[in-house]
């Protein structure tokens, strides 16, 4: 499963990350800084600083280098050159 294309309800099994975390982690690999996460995410840069701890604190790490290597090491972050896809709503 690639997490930058799971839907939003798909469980990734093997990840201890929520979803959200995972596109949090997606777009840290970006080098995006957290406003933009921010933006692009349609939260605010708290909320994406508060999933930064939840991230750090799960992969058992205390930087963003740290986060990536690890979450590379446990298969998270499976295609490092594409930017994440922006949700799409469906009517």
């Amino acid at each position: 499963m690639n997490p930058l294309h799971d839907s939003p309800d798909t469980p990734h099994a093997s990840s201890p990350l929520s979803q959200r975390e995972r596109q949090v982690l997606q777009w840290l690999n970006t080098g995006a800084p957290v406003k933009r996460v921010a933006t692009e995410l349609d939260i605010s840069a708290h909320t994406v600083n508060q999933h930064v701890r939840q991230i750090y604190l799960k992969l058992s790490v205390h930087n963003r280098v740290a986060a990536l290597n690890r979450a590379r090491q446990m298969g998270l972050l499976v295609n490092d050159s594409a930017p994440p896809r922006r949700p799409t709503l469906s009517c």
